[in-house]
């Protein structure tokens, strides 16, 4: 017994039953035999490594901004130990430990390492409390983007001020309010999407990372 294409149509297989009869095998067959690609599997792995890369980003910007600050303070106590204070370093210090603590807020997001209290919602299965941590998602940009507004409207009306003994725009420090609250919202539509993405591999929340004691609800939601 033999199997072969049909010479007309590229989606058949034929298979040669003896005598010089053949019968033909529905699609289904050769999609078996030679396998089909996922579109959207592959637009998902092609997606997914974002999140990823934007948290060596915000690592990156974390650290030299932490250094630059551990610098400019450092410089600042010297010098005011010699008798010639440099003022504008502390103002700069305070600047960039503004940026840092959106940064900072921002990758904590990402990592799901936030501190919250969910000694309720540990009782409800994974089903349940990703449909909470959804509603709280939802609610929490909602919120963001209100703020990124309002710090918008702050920073244009900051625009002209100086900020201390700095020469810096007071704007300098409100933008962070909008461009931190943006970070934020990415953040939290990142975890959604792969929440509701996982929930066929590995069941993950929103805003808890998963531990040892939810592998009891992560198997019923497996096998739901």
């Amino acid at each position: 017994m033999t199997v072969g294409a049909d010479p007309f149509r590229a989606d058949i297989l034929t298979k040669d039953a003896g005598d010089g009869a053949t019968i033909q095998l529905p699609p289904t067959t050769r999609t078996e035999n030679i396998g089909t690609i996922n579109t959207a599997d592959a637009k998902w792995k092609g997606w997914s490594f974002m999140p990823g890369f934007l948290g060596k980003i915000e690592f990156a910007v974390g650290v030299i901004l932490l250094a630059i600050i551990t610098f400019l303070v450092f410089i600042a106590a010297i010098m005011r130990f010699f008798g010639h204070p440099l003022i504008w370093s502390v103002d700069l210090a305070q600047l960039l430990f503004i940026w840092l603590c959106f940064i900072g807020a921002t990758r904590a997001m990402r990592e799901r390492v936030h501190l919250g209290v969910d000694y309720l919602v540990r009782l409800f299965p994974f089903g349940p409390r990703r449909i909470i941590e959804t509603l709280m998602a939802l609610l929490f940009v909602t919120f963001l983007m209100i703020l990124a507004y309002e710090g918008y409207k702050l920073t244009m009306l900051n625009w002209q001020r100086v900020f201390g003994d700095s020469g810096l725009s007071y704007a300098w420090v409100t933008i962070a309010v909008p461009i931190g609250s943006i970070l934020l919202s990415i953040s939290i539509l990142s975890n959604l999407a792969q929440s509701w993405r996982s929930a066929r591999d590995e069941p993950q929340l929103v805003f808890t990372r998963r531990s040892s004691s939810d592998a009891e609800p992560a198997a019923d939601a497996k096998g739901h």
